[in-house]
């Protein structure tokens, strides 16, 4: 289920998933850190790895 927190969170994880795609991935969280915000980093963290991540393997942004 998602909570509503997360849902206010989605077009800033979008965003940060495409900096991911453009930039790498190290762009990505520098830009999520700078947020200053734990829960949108964690947001962040769980997209990553439940949508994305073989993606950004297929893509060449991680190893």
């Amino acid at each position: 289920m998602i909570t509503e927190q997360e849902k206010q969170h989605t077009p800033e994880i979008e965003a940060l998933i495409q900096i991911a795609f453009e930039k790498g991935i190290g762009e990505a969280i520098q830009a999520a850190k700078a947020k200053n915000d734990p829960h949108l980093l964690d947001d962040f963290h769980d997209a990553l790895i439940d949508r994305f991540y073989q993606k950004l393997v297929e893509a060449g942004k991680l190893k």
